[in-house]
């Protein structure tokens, strides 16, 4: 039986990741909302706007700005 993982190891695992893979996931993590509406309707575009503050909260901050000056260069 397969080991259940804690929210804590995930949130590990993403802090180790360097920017491009950060990118990838966010893009992989995009595709799926994405088509997770598609497939389900107008239901999920209310979930899809009440998580974006969160997203927002997470991805868009001072500290995440750090990244995006990496890529400018």
């Amino acid at each position: 039986m397969a080991r259940a993982i804690h929210v804590s190891e995930i949130m590990n695992e993403i802090e180790n990741l360097d920017v491009k893979e950060e990118i990838k996931l966010l893009d992989l993590i995009a595709q799926s909302v994405n088509r997770k509406v598609n497939e389900k309707g107008s239901d999920n575009l209310y979930w899809l706007s009440a998580s974006e503050k969160s997203l927002k909260d997470v991805w868009d901050n001072e500290q995440d700005e750090v990244y995006n000056e990496l890529f400018k260069r």
